[in-house]
């Protein structure tokens, strides 16, 4: 995967991997029992979709916003800096 967002941060289209969103195609291997959010904690990275549309790994800037506390970004957040469901629910309980 490191492979597919290097160019990403050396052309500084990304800054980091959690600012990547990563397309597994048809090809690319998927681990037995893992989702899209356990692959995405595992790459490092903001989101994985598993699609047929394509057979290659690619991988983009995502547009999610960026979670002011373990600084994910998710669909959920939607302005840079506030709390996702996760770390809204840890700071409040």
């Amino acid at each position: 995967m490191t492979e597919t967002i290097e160019p990403l941060r050396r052309d500084k289209v990304i800054g980091s991997s959690l600012q990547a969103e990563v397309r597994l195609g048809d090809l690319a291997p998927v681990p037995a029992g893992f989702g899209a959010a356990e692959l995405a904690e595992l790459f490092i990275s903001s989101d994985v979709v598993v699609t047929t549309a394509h057979d290659a790994v690619q991988a983009a800037r995502t547009q999610n916003g960026k979670c002011g506390r373990c600084w994910r970004h998710l669909p959920e957040v939607k302005a840079d800096g506030s709390l996702c469901g996760r770390c809204e629910g840890v700071l409040h309980a």
